[in-house]
């Protein structure tokens, strides 16, 4: 399986992400960020 390696710029966004939507709704924010983290890429 691929290594994933996140970038610090990477990393950023996705903070931007998670705090976006934890406005609305804080545990969908953290599913969401949680989700993309363990996400296995698709061969």
């Amino acid at each position: 399986m691929a290594e994933i390696n996140w970038t610090a710029e990477a990393e950023l966004w996705l903070k931007d992400i998670y705090d976006y939507i934890a406005r609305d709704k804080p545990g969908a924010a953290t599913r969401v960020v949680s989700g993309i983290y363990i996400r296995k890429p698709r061969y």
